[in-house]
């Protein structure tokens, strides 16, 4: 059986937008030989898609801060070094960027398919970010802090510094 596939996207207003041009493809593909065509349409909802607000947060935050949690551990990273940055989302992808779909072979085991952060929706990346926030906290001792917020900073004596995320990141230069 011969198929077209067109996306086809309903925005929050409820306007439509695909192809200009779908009524001559279709009747190029199939009408000018006599064959019937047959409609259907599968309508998928999708999440507003993150925000830039989250996007500036996970790499001018999330990022650099994971990043020095393993510099401090003594890992050859450089937050001067953009590969260092791609390499921590890369790992964080890998680590938590999975929906809940996947595959079971007759092992018993279970193969997802990691999903992209670009594909996330609001609801979504905030679940990516918070996994990430109590994942660093265990294994770095890093508190990642909220957007917006400063962070604390504790000495020996029990002493709370609050510094901003630029003002500590420069102190691990």
């Amino acid at each position: 059986m011969d198929k077209l596939t067109f996306d086809i996207t309903i925005d929050a207003k409820g306007q439509w937008h695909s192809l200009p041009n779908i009524r001559e493809l279709v009747y190029k593909k199939f009408a000018k030989d006599g064959i019937d065509v047959h409609l259907q349409m599968e309508f998928i909802g999708v999440g507003k898609q993150r925000t830039n607000d989250q996007n500036q947060y996970y790499w001018g935050v999330i990022v650099p801060l994971t990043l020095a949690g393993f510099r401090l551990m003594g890992n050859d990273v450089h937050l001067s070094r953009s590969a260092d940055h791609l390499l921590i989302h890369e790992m964080l992808k890998d680590k938590f960027g999975f929906d809940d779909t996947g595959l079971v072979d007759r092992h018993g085991e279970f193969h997802r398919k990691p999903k992209s952060t670009s594909a996330m929706d609001t609801k979504q990346f905030s679940q990516y970010v918070e996994d990430i926030r109590k994942w660093v906290h265990h294994h770095l001792s890093i508190d990642i802090p909220d957007a917006d917020k400063p962070m604390e900073i504790w000495d020996k004596a029990g002493n709370c510094t609050y510094v901003s995320v630029k003002d500590f990141l420069k102190t691990i230069l």
